[in-house]
């Protein structure tokens, strides 16, 4: 296992939270589903660039989940 960082960011980061995942494919998921769930319960957060960006403890991964894209994708029709 490892330690995934996945911070919210809304200009900056404003909050941020760690969880151990078997590869960075599960800790993307993870953020799928936490930006979904954000797009859905904060609509507030959708337009302002608000995204969710995951590294690996080592930083050498890293991927970032835009609100507005899962917005488009799943919500917006």
């Amino acid at each position: 296992m490892t330690l995934y960082e996945f911070d919210i960011e809304d200009g900056v980061v404003v909050n941020g939270a760690s969880c151990e995942c078997a590869s960075m494919a599960e800790a993307h998921a993870l953020a799928l589903r936490l930006a979904f769930q954000l797009a859905r319960e904060e609509p507030e957060m959708i337009g302002r660039g608000c995204a969710i960006s995951v590294k690996s403890e080592d930083g050498l991964e890293r991927r970032r989940v835009e609100i507005d894209d899962i917005n488009r994708r799943y919500l917006a029709h």
